[in-house]
């Protein structure tokens, strides 16, 4: 049963295994998704090259515990699209934009071109601060939402 609010079509579902449950959180990794594989552009893409290069890794989150999740089970964790958007606004567009302006007014004040590109490093690390912000507060994961739990595999013991 989905949850109101999931039913989203465009929203981002990932399966994640429960590793652990500590009181009222609990901490969860799976395999990070990637279109890259079935992407037709994928080898002249130098996205593709980045990800192989970096190994993609394990995506881990910590989020409130779910009721009954033990580690061991699977959890179907989904994203609403207007949560995606707007993570991918601050993520991307924000600091893209601030660099083209930052451009813009440098170089309209006659700056030198290498005097523009040092100035535009400090203002493109600016723009990532709402994303960083976003983050500490908890907002990037705040549309996160858990679909279904589904029982693992469990042995004793002596197993």
């Amino acid at each position: 049963m989905r949850e109101p609010g999931c039913d989203d079509d465009r929203a981002l579902v990932q399966t994640l295994t429960v590793i652990a449950v500590e009181g009222e959180v609990m901490r969860v990794e799976g395999a990070r998704m990637s279109a890259c594989a079935a992407c037709a552009a994928k080898r002249g893409c130098a996205t593709a090259a980045l990800g192989e290069l970096t190994g993609g890794g394990a995506l881990a989150l910590t989020l409130p515990r779910s009721p009954g999740a033990r580690p061991g089970d699977t959890v179907e964790l989904a994203l609403p699209g207007a949560a995606l958007v707007g993570t991918a606004g601050l993520a991307y567009l924000l600091p893209a934009v601030a660099l083209v302006a930052a451009t813009g007014v440098f170089s309209g004040l006659g700056l030198p071109e290498p005097v523009v590109a040092l100035l535009c490093l400090p203002v493109l690390a600016l723009a990532f601060l709402p994303l960083r912000l976003a983050e500490r507060r908890g907002r990037m994961l705040a549309g996160l939402r858990v679909e279904r739990v589904t029982p693992g595999s469990r042995h004793g013991a002596g197993s």
